[in-house]
């Protein structure tokens, strides 16, 4: 009996043995669970980068799909996480896979307002003109959510310099003319603000925001009413949608510098004025000296309400003065340098929800004012426009300025309606 309770024994032991090699299985990388998911993908989910790092390391496959359809990256992108996306990126993966629902992570990203994650896909060659299942393309979602950044990536055709973090500096004081400036490095600001205070403990609260007029890589700001100027401690932050960066410096450490002006092209001004005399009153329109610009007034004559589209007397008027201004500059072609059309705002923007968002829908508009009176300008039919072409295509171009350059009343305060104006620049050689 002793005998068969040690072979039953013995019998057990082998048959829990063997069932024990039997079930034991190796966890790979590219196992899937039940629902199909990879553990890469629960690991997005989970948001666990250090767990996900470790599996895109081992050669896990980044660019496989769950029940959703949804790769690695793209889950990454639905959760924001924007390091994890760089991380499988470096490992090839795709950024332009499509899931059950007919969505990209571009369009995921738009639709979610993750501006950072939008500009890391775009910036990796992400399908601008895909379009959802209700036809919306990534566009029309960031102008929905009002993204105007993202939709200023959307739309350009050059993003170098919108693909970098933004970075900024504070270069130079001239004490004569009041003006701050500095240079942007990196990246691409929307908008710049100044402040000062009082470089100590019991300082009083800070004045400003100084808003900076931005000229590509420069920004140059003009502070008003300040005095005793030695001790104040400047600080600059720039902004775009997704960025913000912050330069201080002492008002005094910075390097004092004249501005230096604008060297007139002799008899250019005196040539505009006596050509456009007689109709400077009529246009609502003047010459000023320093930048020889020529500046239009009145908004009502300019464009539609809240509208890029000219109207037909400001049409009217640029059929004749454009033609002239081109038989005027000829004889100085030889000292330009640039001429540009600006558009130019007042600081309102009845629908903008922040100081931010004002001035970047500000931009737009100015920028679409002034492209469309230099595309207007510069297919007028008339024998000069036409002999010019070769030669405009050299120097004419234009900027929408929103409202860096506001006009002041005689008390200091915005005129918000000679603010509305557009520009005809001449830079000298």
């Amino acid at each position: 009996m002793k005998k068969f309770k040690n072979v039953i024994f013995i019998t057990i032991i082998t048959l829990f043995t063997f069932i024990g090699c039997s079930q034991k299985t190796e966890i790979t990388n590219n196992g899937s669970d039940i629902l199909n998911e990879l553990p890469l993908h629960d690991a997005i989910r989970a948001k666990d980068k250090a767990l996900a790092d470790e599996l895109i390391s081992k050669g896990t496959d980044v660019n496989a799909r769950d029940k959703y359809g949804y790769t690695p990256m793209h889950l990454a992108v639905r959760l924001n996480q924007l390091d994890i996306a760089k991380k499988l990126l470096e490992h090839n993966a795709g950024v332009n896979s499509v899931d059950i629902y007919g969505d990209t992570p571009l369009l995921d990203s738009t639709r979610n307002g993750t501006n950072a994650m939008s500009r890391f896909l775009i910036c990796n060659k992400a399908e601008k003109s895909v379009k959802d299942r209700f036809k919306m393309t990534p566009l029309h979602n960031a102008s929905k959510n009002r993204d105007l950044y993202i939709a200023m990536m959307l739309q350009s055709d050059d993003i170098t310099k919108m693909c970098e973090n933004l970075t900024i500096n504070l270069k130079s004081y001239d004490e004569g003319s009041k003006k701050i400036c500095g240079e942007i490095p990196t990246g691409v600001a929307t908008n710049i603000d100044i402040t000062l205070s009082k470089d100590s403990i019991d300082s009083m609260k800070p004045v400003g925001p100084f808003n900076a007029q931005i000229e590509g890589s420069e920004y140059c700001a003009t502070l008003n009413n300040i005095k005793d100027e030695s001790d104040y401690l400047v600080t600059a932050v720039g902004t775009n949608s997704i960025d913000r960066a912050i330069a201080t410096a002492s008002l005094k450490e910075l390097q004092i510098k004249k501005e230096v002006k604008n060297e007139y092209i002799k008899g250019l001004y005196e040539a505009l004025e006596s050509e456009f005399a007689e109709d400077f009153k009529p246009w609502n329109a003047q010459l000023d000296k320093n930048g020889l610009i020529f500046r239009f007034k009145d908004p009502n004559v300019l464009y539609k309400v809240g509208s890029s589209e000219i109207n037909r007397k400001f049409k009217t008027i640029l059929d004749d003065f454009f033609p002239r201004y081109l038989k005027v500059l000829e004889k100085y072609k030889n000292q330009i340098a640039q001429i540009r059309v600006e558009g130019h705002t007042s600081s309102e923007y009845g629908s903008a929800r922040s100081d931010e968002e004002r001035y970047k829908l500000n931009k737009i508009l100015s920028e679409k004012r002034a492209s469309e009176v230099y595309s207007y300008t510069f297919n007028i039919d008339k024998k000069i426009v036409e002999n010019s072409k070769d030669w405009l295509d050299k120097v004419y171009s234009f900027k929408g300025m929103s409202y860096d350059n506001l006009i002041y009343d005689e008390n200091g305060i915005e005129d918000k309606v000679l603010s509305r104006r557009v520009e005809f620049k001449i830079n000298k050689k």
